[in-house]
């Protein structure tokens, strides 16, 4: 399995309009309920005012303003894979990363049919690919395969070649009409921890609720779930403090987790691909027996 730990990027062109609300001013005065949006910092954020306020930075001044999140434009770069960026039918974005990564990494896609990856180097284009998200599956009947719903993968890890100053250019297409969504998407360098043994378990925590009132009637609340799961790799002892290293550096740090032991586009599980953080401890069971168990858990 690979961890990807991501690189800064930052958003270069996309045809998402910008936020409709007004640049907070400092010599403006606000009233509660006023909407601004604040694009001094990355990600560009919008805020709703709680009072009435003047000279209050939104970043600074949680009394006086409610952090409504990134902007429609930035929202694939925050660090929550349940925010999505969204169109109609389709956009693009053109990210720059810092260093050079060597795969790109898709989360929480909605609508999305296909993902073309334009990579120009010094203004000559490198790579270009266009992946097609559909999911193969078995069919019952002809009339199934013909006429049943289809699956799409919701994820997509690829290898980029690892192009220092490139520009990347993601084209998200969907249905004509239809809304498209795509959660996070981070670039990083492949890190290989060890091999995912059998017994690998994967779950979800739901955090909606379920009610009844005082006639039984049952009321649910719907909100976001997280993924979770939790994976045994059997690891090179000679590999040992590096494995610690890397998973250290990554305390409280979002990063890509492939817990597949395939390595090619659209190889392995879509389910074990997840946006998240993880704990884990390093076993020294004895000669040539060294473990390493992760516990991810994917952000929302």
């Amino acid at each position: 399995m690979q961890v990807f730990p991501p690189t800064v990027v930052t958003l270069d062109a996309t045809n998402i309009p910008a936020s409709s609300y007004s640049e907070w001013s400092s010599v403006t005065n606000y009233v509660a309920g006023n909407n601004v949006r604040v694009t001094t910092s990355v990600p560009h954020r919008e805020y709703r005012a709680l009072q009435a306020s003047l000279n209050k930075p939104p970043a600074t001044e949680p009394a006086y303003w409610s952090d409504l999140g990134a902007t429609n434009q930035y929202r694939l770069l925050d660090d929550s894979s349940s925010t999505q960026t969204t169109a109609t039918t389709s956009f693009y974005s053109t990210l720059i990363p810092a260093g050079t990564p060597t795969h790109l990494a898709l989360f929480g896609m909605t609508g999305v049919l296909s993902v073309r990856i334009e990579v120009t180097f010094e203004g000559a284009v490198v790579y270009d690919v266009t992946h097609t998200l559909e999911v193969l599956r078995e069919t019952a009947s002809w009339w199934e395969f013909f006429f049943g719903l289809r699956a799409y993968q919701s994820s997509l890890l690829v290898p980029v070649g690892g192009w220092y100053g490139g520009e990347f250019k993601l084209t998200f297409t969907g249905d004509t009409g239809a809304t498209v969504g795509v959660g996070h998407v981070a670039l990083g360098i492949a890190i290989s921890l060890g091999e995912t043994l059998y017994g690998a378990n994967l779950a979800m925590t739901q955090y909606s609720t379920k009610e009844a009132d005082e006639w039984g009637n049952i009321v649910l609340v719907r909100r976001v779930n997280a993924k979770v799961a939790s994976v045994k790799l059997l690891c090179n002892d000679a590999q040992v403090d590096h494995i610690y290293r890397t998973l250290e550096a990554l305390d409280a740090t979002p990063a890509a987790w492939d817990l597949n032991n395939t390595t090619g586009a659209g190889e392995g599980y879509d389910s074990f691909r997840i946006w998240g953080i993880a704990d884990f401890r390093v076993l020294l069971e004895g000669h040539n027996a060294t473990y390493c168990e992760l516990d991810v858990t994917g952000l929302i």
